[in-house]
C-alpha cells in the first residue's frame, strides 16, 4: 500500500506540466551547454574543458537520470511499450552513454579510439533537444511526417538516379564519339568543356543531377553540347529537364504530400487519444478507473477540462447534456473506453456511419411514435371513445 501510494505520488509529478516545462528547460540548456563547450575546445585548440562545463554536466545528468529512473517507476515495464517509448529508450540511451563518458573522463584514458569516442557521445547529447517536439505539436507533426515519408524519399531517389542514368550513357557516349574524332584537337577548348561536364559516366550523370537540382546553372551544361556537337543535343537535354522537373519532380511532390498529409491524420488521431488520457486521468481523482458527473462538475474551472470542453465546441454549462452523451450503457459512471470513443466521435467530423446510424435511429423512433400512436388510438377506441 506505501508503493502504491508512493507510486501514485511520483505518477503526478512525473504527469504534470511543470515537469515536464522543467525538462524541457534543461534539454534545451543541455544542448546550449555543449554547443558552448565544443566552441571553446575548438576555438583554443585544446580537448580538455573548463571545470564550470564539467560541473553543470554532471549536475544535468543526474537530472536527467532521476527523471528516468522517476518514469521508470511510476510505468515499470509500459516504459518500454507506451506510447512514445521510442523516446523513453532513446533517453535511456543517452543517459548510459554520458555515464560512460563520465567514466572514461575520469579514468584519463590515452587510447586515441576511447578519446574519440567519448568526444562521438558528447556530441550525440545534442540530440536530445529533439525533446522540444514533447512541448511543440507543430513541431513533432513535422518531424513525424518527415519520419513517416523515408520510404516515399528512397524510392523517389531511386527513380530520380535511374532517369538521370539513363540520359547519361547517351550524353556520355556522344561526347566520347566526339573528343574520339581525328579532326579534334585535345587542345580546343571545347574538348576541356565537355570532358569536364560528360568526361564519362559517373560525371556525366553528376552533371544532370546538379543541373536537375540547381548545383550548376543548366545553362553551362547545354551550351557546349549546341556549339560543339550539334543543337539536337541541345534539343535532347531540354527534352530531359522539362521531363524531370515537369513530370517526375511534381509526380514525387504529390507523393510526399498525399504521406504527409496520411501521417498528420495519424499522429493527430494519436494526439486526441492521449489528451482523453490525460483528461480521464485528472477527473478520475480515486482512482476507480470511472468518472462520474460529480466529479466532472468538480473539475470544471481545471485546464484540461477547459481546453476539452473548447476543442468540442460545447460550453461547461451543457457538461450534464455531455455526460448523458458519453454514458451510453446509463449506468451513472463513465469507463475509459465509453468516455475514450466518445471523445473522439466528439473531436472528429462525421462520418458516413454516424449519418447512417443516426438516420437508423430516427427511423426506430418514429417507428415506436407510431406504434405508441396506433396503440393509444386502439385503447380509446375499445374504451368507447370516438376516433
Amino acid at each position: 500500500l506505501e508503493e502504491a501510494s508512493l507510486r501514485q505520488r511520483v505518477a503526478r509529478v512525473v504527469r504534470s506540466s511543470a515537469f515536464d516545462a522543467a525538462s524541457i528547460i534543461l534539454v534545451v540548456t543541455s544542448a546550449a551547454l555543449i554547443g558552448l563547450e565544443i566552441d571553446y575546445m575548438a576555438r583554443h585548440r585544446t580537448a580538455s574543458s573548463l571545470t564550470a562545463f564539467k560541473v553543470l554536466d554532471g549536475l544535468l545528468l543526474a537530472f536527467f537520470a532521476v527523471e528516468c529512473g522517476m518514469r521508470l517507476f511510476v510505468y515499470r515495464w509500459r516504459f518500454f511499450r507506451m506510447w512514445g517509448w521510442g523516446w523513453n529508450v532513446f533517453d535511456l540511451t543517452l543517459i548510459i552513454t554520458q555515464i560512460i563518458e563520465e567514466i572514461f573522463d575520469k579514468d584519463n584514458v590515452s587510447s586515441t579510439f576511447l578519446l574519440r569516442l567519448t568526444r562521438g557521445l558528447k556530441t550525440l547529447r545534442v540530440l536530445r533537444v529533439v525533446h522540444v517536439m514533447r512541448a511543440a505539436q507543430e513541431l513533432r507533426l513535422l518531424v513525424c511526417c518527415i519520419v513517416h515519408s523515408a520510404r516515399s524519399f528512397y524510392w523517389s531517389t531511386v527513380l530520380i538516379l535511374l532517369m538521370v542514368y539513363i540520359f547519361a550513357v547517351p550524353f556520355a557516349q556522344v561526347v566520347l564519339l566526339w573528343r574520339l574524332d581525328d579532326d579534334t584537337p585535345a587542345s580546343t577548348e571545347g574538348f576541356g568543356r565537355l570532358g569536364l561536364w560528360y568526361g564519362s559516366v559517373p560525371r556525366s550523370g553528376l552533371s544532370l543531377f546538379q543541373g536537375l537540382t540547381g548545383g550548376v546553372d543548366w545553362n553551362d551544361l547545354v551550351d557546349p553540347l549546341v556549339e560543339y556537337i550539334s543543337p539536337w543535343m541541345g534539343a535532347l537535354f531540354f527534352l530531359y529537364i522539362s521531363f524531370a522537373l515537369l513530370g517526375v519532380m511534381n509526380v514525387v511532390t504529390a507523393t510526399f504530400v498525399q504521406n504527409a498529409n496520411e501521417r498528420a491524420a495519424e499522429v493527430q488521431e494519436a494526439q486526441r487519444v492521449s489528451q482523453a488520457s490525460r483528461l480521464f486521468r485528472t477527473l478520475d481523482r480515486d482512482s476507480t478507473g470511472t468518472i462520474t458527473l460529480d466529479e466532472i462538475e468538480r473539475n470544471l474551472e481545471s485546464t484540461e477540462v477547459l481546453e476539452f470542453f473548447r476543442s468540442i465546441d460545447v460550453d461547461v454549462s451543457e457538461a450534464r447534456i455531455l455526460f448523458d452523451m458519453l454514458d451510453t450503457d446509463r449506468s451513472g459512471a463513465i469507463e475509459f473506453a465509453e468516455f475514450l470513443s466518445g471523445c473522439l466521435r466528439l473531436q472528429s467530423p462525421a462520418k458516413a456511419i454516424d449519418l447512417v446510424l443516426v438516420m437508423r435511429e430516427l427511423r426506430q423512433a418514429f417507428q415506436l411514435l407510431e406504434e405508441t400512436q396506433e396503440h393509444l388510438l386502439s385503447n380509446r377506441q375499445a374504451c368507447g371513445g370516438g376516433p
